[in-house]
């Protein structure tokens, strides 16, 4: 068989990008048909938190909404006193797998930040659960009506679970029965301040630097009893341990969160 000609050979170079290009294009449709959701009642599928300013305020809030992989919802609930409530709804399996599925759509498989010149501007963080990890978006200055992956995740954490048709959902709204309850303390001064109330548990001072203040986990007899005090409280009431006032913030631990190191919010 002859050599190739220089015309035959100028021909078939540019078919070679070409089909690359072809199989690529693939590969993404694939990704996102073929990522399996994480499953279990502690493997994160999709959790997303805004701040009202960025870097996020002291303390451990409660995300918008955290989903799991037993098809569980968490959101924020009714606050009792100085007691912070969390609300869980289960969902139906394909609800679960269309969202996942638009987190992958928004590029939310691979980390990303979404920066912007404005100091102490509002924030917004998304993690998406991964094949065991979580992957981590950040994004400053969220416009949901922004074109573009900007306002893709910003839409996207806009979710909730409110806004899905009754047939997305399988039980709920109830209230979340939780084992864990952490207690965020920020120090408001030395003394006791005026009509400032003894903290009867665990020092306040002793607890983990996290967020911005010092944080313990209260389980077993030590929750009941901080249930009742906090429930008895107002949000701004001022606490005095071992000679300082700290203002407390209450958060219950959500499934996979075992301890203070787990509400650090991502740096």
């Amino acid at each position: 068989m002859s050599p190739l000609s220089s015309t035959a050979r100028r021909l078939l170079i540019p078919a070679v990008p070409l089909a690359l290009l072809l199989v690529g294009c693939g590969t993404g449709a694939a990704r996102i048909a073929d990522t399996p959701v994480p499953r279990g009642a502690e493997a994160l599928v999709l959790r997303a938190q805004h701040y009202p300013s960025s870097p996020a305020p002291a303390g451990t809030p409660l995300p918008d909404f955290a989903l799991y992989g037993d098809s569980r919802i968490y959101t924020p609930g009714p606050t009792t006193g100085a007691l912070t409530g969390v609300e869980v709804q289960l969902l139906t399996e394909r609800a679960v797998d269309r969202l996942y599925r638009s987190a992958l759509k928004a590029g939310l498989d691979q980390p990303h930040t979404y920066d912007r010149a404005a100091p102490d501007a509002p924030g917004l963080v998304v993690v998406l659960g991964v094949a065991g990890r979580h992957v981590v978006t950040k994004v400053v200055l969220p416009d949901a009506g922004e074109k573009g992956r900007r306002g893709d995740v910003a839409r996207l954490a806009a979710f909730t679970p409110a806004r899905l048709p009754a047939t997305d959902r399988t039980r709920g709204p109830a209230p979340y029965a939780y084992s864990g309850l952490a207690v965020t303390a920020t120090v408001r001064g030395t003394g006791t301040a005026s009509g400032a109330r003894p903290w009867p548990l665990n020092p306040l001072a002793a607890g983990e630097h996290v967020n911005g203040g010092s944080c313990t986990v209260l389980r077993g007899a030590d929750l009941e009893h901080a249930r009742h005090l906090l429930t008895s409280a107002r949000p701004d009431s001022l606490w005095t341990s071992e000679g300082s006032t700290f203002l407390l913030h209450s958060r219950p631990l959500l499934p996979g969160e075992h301890n203070c190191h787990d509400l650090k919010l991502p740096g």
